[in-house]
This record gives C-alpha cells, structure tokens and sequence, in this order.
C-alpha cells in the first residue's frame, strides 16, 4: 500500500495533487513536484533574486514537461479523477443515510456519475465522461485515489472550510485528508451487493494510504444532498414506468 507522506512543510499540497492526478506514475508526479515548486518559488521572490533548489529536485525539473504542457496531462487527469470521485462519493453519500436510500449500488451511483458529467463543463469547453463504459473505466484507472477526488467533490458541496483554502495551510490539509480517510476506510470495507467479484469498492494494497494519525471526518452534513436525493429518485422512477 503506498502511502501519503506528509511533512508540513508548506508543499504537502504539491504532494497530494501530484497523486491525485497521476497515481500510477512516479516519473509523473516527481515532475509535477518539482514544476509546482519552482512555479512557488519564482512567485514569491522579486525578478533577479536567487532562488536555492536541492540538485535531486532540479534534476526532475530538467527532465519535466512545459509547465503548459502538465497543465494539458492534469486537465486530463482532473476531468477522469473527478467522475471516479463522484462514483465514491455517491455510494457514499447513499450508504450514510440508510433511511433515505434502500439500497447503495453501483448502478445508481452510474447515474448520478452521468448526471454530474453532463452538467459540467469545463473553461476549454471539454466535458467529462458520460458512458456507462467510461465512467466504470475512469473509476477503475482512479480507483487508488478516488477516496481523494471524493473528498475534493464532498469538499466543493460541503465545504469545511472557504473553498480557496483547500489544501492551502496544514489545518486544511488535515480536514482536506481527514474526510479523504474517512472514504478510504468506507471504500476499502464497503461490497455493493450483487457485486462480482464479491469484492470491496477500494482495493486495500493498491489504494493510497491516508495516514492513521489523520483523524477521520465526515462531512458536515445532516441530512443526504438534495442532488442526491433527485438524481437517485428520478433514476427510480424511470426503472418503475
């Protein structure tokens, strides 16, 4: 099982991110690192000044891409990472108020999924998945991180804090991490019925380890969204015409 690793040195942000969008690929994320830093260090220093920079992490940035060209590979990234957060965070949401949902599955999570994309739309004016197959296989490709992308979609419904201030202090990164957990402890007990392989949503050795001294959260919800509630019903209603 990988393992977030934070040191609360203002960067830990820099670190999850990199995760976030590229879960399966460390050459990847060194990269991404390693251009988030440089691009922090040149905003907070006047023109002219000098900059120090350990050789490992100038070693990454040489043989990063264009900072435009890791904005293009993390747009991509953050469009499939956020309908595998959706995913999770619907049967989720479903699981945690048994009196208003019978039953969490992945068909209505599907939906809700479908729903989600084909409201959103992005400033490029690309759109998020909406097959049944792309959404399975964005959730699939994701699946290590998707208690994360759940935790950054929660966070936006239902926020803890001002949204600006998402991972932007330790104390954020904490809440940020601690909803996160409280997926990654649901997703990786959790087997949707009907389910084959019988086998929990989250595999355990694969998925990114939020760390147990991060206290688990859940969000600051009472009652299930109301987006939920809808999308849920309607799907219900089209199986019942």
């Amino acid at each position: 099982m990988p393992v977030l690793e934070l040191r609360e040195n203002g960067l830990d942000s820099a670190r999850i991110l990199a995760v976030m969008n590229f879960p399966h690929d460390e050459t990847m994320r060194r990269s991404f690192y390693a251009l988030q830093f440089a691009k922090g260090q040149l905003e907070s220093k006047e023109r002219g000044a000098s900059i120090e920079i350990q050789a490992a992490l100038l070693d990454d940035l040489i043989d990063a891409p264009s900072y435009a060209e890791m904005r293009v590979k993390t747009s991509s990234a953050t469009r499939r990472g956020i309908v595998a957060g959706d995913f999770l965070a619907t049967i989720f949401g479903m699981y945690s108020f048994p009196d208003h949902f019978a039953e969490p599955s992945v068909r209505k999570a599907i939906v809700v999924a479908q729903a989600f994309a084909r409201k959103t739309k992005f400033g490029d004016g690309s759109k998020l998945p909406t097959s049944t197959t792309a959404i399975r296989g964005c959730f699939d490709e994701y699946r290590p991180v998707a208690h994360l992308w759940a935790a950054f979609r929660l966070h936006q419904a239902f926020p803890i804090r001002e949204h600006r201030e998402l991972l932007g202090s330790p104390e954020a990164v904490r809440d940020f991490l601690g909803i996160a957990g409280k997926l990654q402890d649901f997703g990786c007990s959790f087997i949707p019925k009907r389910a084959k392989p019988a086998t929990p949503l989250l595999d355990l050795k694969s998925v990114w380890d939020v760390p147990s001294v991060i206290t688990r959260l859940n969000p600051p919800w009472s009652k299930p969204p109301a987006w939920l509630v809808s999308t849920v019903g309607s799907y219900k209603a089209s199986r019942h015409s």
